[in-house]
């Protein structure tokens, strides 16, 4: 495996584009949502996927998650290849907040036969059968006129 030195010899990188301590590799260029950016013939490459394919090896059908949460390090040792759900989950997103409940906002749990996926306005998002059930009962009762069009149009003689 190289080292950061022997990289930074043979490659258009100075060292004054980054900051090294004892943990991070801090990258001090171009950043992209706070993850470094590197251009690469022609092509602007992030700095971590860089560093993890040079001294660790390729990247294989995932993300590369920052195990010290700092996303301009490019310390190989920081870095791990996770699946996209694996990178969700480790965040702290919103979308990290909800994959990691248990229970719905009534305390049904999210579990079995009990958990449906369901179209909302943003998207698809988690909801329990008996949440599901009162939402659509309340929904029936508001519109009386769009049910019996649905009933009409699906009615079998």
């Amino acid at each position: 495996m190289k080292t950061l030195n022997e990289w930074v010899n043979n490659s258009r990188i100075s060292t004054t584009s980054f900051y090294q301590d004892e943990a991070c590799w801090e990258w001090l260029r171009s950043k992209n949502n706070g993850y470094g950016q590197y251009w690469i013939d022609g092509k602007s490459q992030y700095i971590h996927r860089v560093a993890y394919e040079l001294f660790v090896g390729p990247i294989i059908n995932g993300c590369i998650d920052h195990l010290c949460r700092n996303r301009s390090c490019f310390n190989p040792n920081h870095l791990e290849v996770v699946s996209l759900g694996e990178n969700v989950r480790r965040g702290t997103c919103p979308a990290a907040h909800n994959i990691s409940k248990k229970v719905c906002i009534n305390g049904h749990p999210f579990v079995g036969d009990n958990l449906r996926y369901v179209k909302t306005k943003s998207g698809y998002g988690r909801m329990c059968n008996k949440c599901l059930y009162e939402r659509n009962k309340k929904w029936r009762i508001n519109n009386p006129e769009k049910k019996k069009i649905s009933q009409r149009k699906y009615k079998l003689n």
